[in-house]
């Protein structure tokens, strides 16, 4: 039962937290690299406002909390090697309780849409 899970990962899926968080690392510019990417910084400010959307829905309890994989990628699919259908979905050491079905689709259309690995280092790899 969802109850006997805990929140492993406190605040994993928080949008308001992440733009807190990187709010926070561009002010303090850590690496030095604000500059190369201000383009970037306005166009996630630029979405500031609806940051707070589905955190908000699950707080007011219009959006359902749900038990959530939080790492779904068709890496974390496990595939008969003859048939090549899916047997089952591995690596469950993100499993939470308190999720919404939102996060676990989005993570899985980033795997699916990804041109190259997650962990791509050559970017001219990535479309």
């Amino acid at each position: 039962p969802a109850e006997s899970l805990n929140e492993i990962l406190v605040g994993f899926h928080c949008t308001p937290k992440r733009l807190e968080d990187f709010r926070s690392a561009v002010r303090i510019d850590p690496c030095h690299r604000v500059q190369t990417v201000e383009s970037e910084i306005q166009y996630i400010e630029s979405h500031a406002d609806i940051s707070d959307i589905i955190s908000g829905m699950l707080s007011d309890g219009t959006l359902p909390t749900r038990v959530t994989h939080n790492d779904t990628k068709l890496d974390n699919v496990l595939f008969h090697t003859e048939t090549e259908r899916a047997l089952c979905v591995v690596d469950y050491d993100t499993i939470m309780p308190n999720g919404s079905l939102l996060y676990d689709f989005g993570d899985s259309i980033r795997s699916i849409a990804n041109t190259a690995h997650e962990d791509e280092e050559d970017l001219e790899k990535v479309d």
